[in-house]
């Protein structure tokens, strides 16, 4: 029943002098707290609601906070929303990753600078889900990001698209950057698909010891690095299509396209893609019946789940 505080500074022979101050010192009971009522996600977005503060006079603000790890703390993540309205009481965090896991947890401050902690709640966004098909004259569905510090350009371009009035592309305009490491992601829900696809159409130029993929990945699995091209081009729009059962039944696919350049000054157009889709793949009902003869003089996307592989005639 009795307790001592103690505040104690302690200084080392190597440290600088410093002027420690104390001010506003209170102990008493936690005031109530709010109660983070809901979580709902959408595809890049989260609508928030939590119960109205009981403190009346001795209410300050609500400050929310976000992070991507569980036990939100202040200083542990970001804070997405501040009010000193106790009658804001709903908030939309928005510009999330798809597919995304996040925690919330919202602090009521009182007049005595008590942050006053509610229970937490977690939720993933929504992945797109199937039948998926994007004309990409928008980048609405997609997520961009860097691995490294230069930061990622991929946007829309509108200059030479494959259909419609615009494309993804690594650079819009002119060449993409030297020492780039970036991508864009969606992400799909394959809960229940028997044979789903990727189809898209692209173009490519890649300066030397350049690089760009797909990479796809679900949880509690390893990722794949698919349709791989490094230092090349080609110049005419191309269909790719990618068989995606080895994820079917995953309820949170990622599927991330990336380019990579070294240090070198001289760089190319980048990457172009168009007219992407996920689906059931069209052919899983109707097999082809022997005798199959192919002798790859036209387009092997007919017959062909090809991902990258292409007809030459050298």
């Amino acid at each position: 029943q009795s307790v001592r505080l103690r505040f104690n500074v302690s200084v080392s022979g190597h440290a600088p002098e410093a002027l420690v101050r104390l001010d506003k010192l209170t102990i008493a009971e936690m005031p109530e707290a709010v109660a983070l009522v809901s979580a709902l996600p959408a595809l890049r977005s989260v609508d928030l609601t939590w119960s109205p503060s009981t403190l009346g006079e001795d209410f300050v603000r609500y400050e929310l906070w976000q992070s991507t790890t569980q036990n939100v703390s202040v200083g542990n993540g970001q804070k997405i929303f501040e009010s000193t309205n106790p009658a804001d009481t709903t908030f939309t965090d928005t510009d999330l990753n798809i597919g995304g896991a996040y925690y919330y947890k919202v602090f009521t401050v009182d007049d005595r600078d008590t942050f006053i902690p509610s229970n937490e709640l977690t939720t993933t966004t929504v992945p797109v889900v199937l039948p998926f098909t994007d004309s990409l004259d928008s980048a609405d569905n997609w997520v961009t990001g860097s691995h490294n510090a230069t930061p990622s350009t991929w946007a829309i371009s509108t200059s030479d698209p494959h259909e419609g009035s615009g494309c993804l592309a690594i650079a819009p305009t002119g060449h993409y950057q030297p020492s780039t490491h970036s991508y864009i992601e969606t992400a799909v829900d394959l809960t229940g698909t028997e044979w789903p696809v990727l189809s898209f159409w692209d173009k490519l130029d890649l300066a030397t010891s350049d690089w760009a993929r797909i990479e796809i990945t679900a949880s509690g699995k390893p990722t794949v690095y698919v349709l791989g091209s490094s230092e090349g081009e080609h110049s005419t729009w191309r269909q790719q299509r990618v068989d995606l059962s080895r994820w079917v039944g995953s309820p949170n696919v990622k599927i991330r396209f990336v380019l990579q350049s070294d240090s070198a000054p001289t760089t190319g157009e980048g990457w172009f893609i168009d007219e992407l889709s996920v689906a059931e793949n069209p052919e899983k009902d109707t097999p082809a019946t022997l005798p199959i003869e192919e002798d790859f003089e036209s387009d092997i996307q007919q017959n062909w789940l090809a991902a990258g592989w292409h007809t030459e005639t050298d």
